[in-house]
């Protein structure tokens, strides 16, 4: 299963510290000139700043052979401030839509680096990899998503397609953008193949509104996910009593889950809808979990009636 609340979590950083200056639109790619120079490499790139909001940082880009694996990369510390000088493997310019893609990839690193955000690296479950997921995510929360989908499936990148496709999705969720208006400008097909699939799969998740996020305490959700499992299991209601101290444990793990990211205390809709979204999926895990642990009992409960009627009782 993938690992859509790693994903989910990166978006909060993100809304959290800059929700309420960000812009609920997307740039558009046709705006970019054709990248068949360098003028016109860094023209677009300026223009791609200048929508994430970012007017005191001038981005320089220079095509140089880089590392094996490496398609960019952005260089800190030269000592020349207001300048972001960018490096770009020369096989790309070779195609202007991964050229702008990777470009976004690293216009996202300063980004996130004017406005002094990174990732927890005391948390044990995110690696440095993660600093880079999460700059990829902030591209598309920036408002450059639909430039990073164009370019389709890229070597050199951290995020696959479906990753980039899913996080778009859930900013689209984020922000009220319909359908037809998160579609409008993506011209690979590959990339809409994979946005219509995901809503299409994931309709449970991507529909989340302000109104469905649980309050503090709120057990209403696991209550319903239990008694659904109860229902599917009535002929063996004997094993539910085996295993009721596996569902209150579940129940308790949920709600404190429920606190843990709790309703924000300032008004942001965009936000709310998140964590509603976070509150969804960790409701799904429970359900298979506890779907998963119920099974285990009803097949041990069916191997001794087997045994009982083998044995005549």
């Amino acid at each position: 299963m993938p690992d859509l609340i790693s994903h989910l979590k990166k978006l909060r950083i993100l809304e959290e510290r800059l929700g309420a200056r960000t812009p609920y639109a997307w740039f558009d790619p046709s705006s970019l000139p054709q990248a068949q120079d360098i003028v016109d490499v860094n023209r677009g790139a300026g223009q791609m700043m200048r929508f994430m909001g970012i007017d005191t940082v001038t981005p320089l880009i220079s095509f140089a052979r880089q590392a094996d694996g490496v398609a960019g990369h952005v260089e800190f510390g030269h000592g020349v401030p207001g300048i972001a000088p960018i490096e770009l493997d020369p096989s790309l310019r070779s195609d202007a839509r991964k050229t702008w893609r990777v470009i976004a990839h690293e216009l996202a690193h300063v980004y996130l680096r004017t406005h002094c955000i990174d990732i927890d690296t005391g948390n044990q479950d995110w690696d440095g990899r993660h600093r880079e997921y999460l700059t990829e995510t902030a591209a598309i929360f920036a408002g450059l998503g639909k430039v990073m989908l164009n370019a389709g499936p890229l070597r050199g990148t951290y995020l696959g397609l479906w990753d980039l496709a899913f996080i778009y999705s859930s900013v689209c969720t984020m922000r009220g953008i319909s359908s037809a208006d998160s579609e409008t400008g993506i011209v690979d097909s590959q990339a809409l193949g994979q946005l219509r699939q995901i809503r299409t799969d994931y309709r449970w998740l991507l529909s989340a509104s302000p109104g469905s996020l649980p309050q503090h305490g709120d057990r209403a959700e696991v209550d319903r996910l239990v008694t659904r499992l109860r229902q599917q299991l009535i002929s063996v209601r004997r094993i539910l009593e085996l295993v009721a101290a596996d569902v209150d444990t579940g129940r308790r793990l949920a709600q404190g889950q429920g606190k843990a990211s709790g309703a924000p205390d300032v008004y942001d809709p965009a936000l709310r809808v998140l964590l509603a979204m976070m509150a969804e999926e960790s409701a799904s895990r429970l359900s298979v979990d506890l779907t998963r642990r119920l099974r285990s009992h009803v097949e041990l409960l069916a191997a001794l009636l087997v045994e009982t009627s083998a044995r005549g009782y």
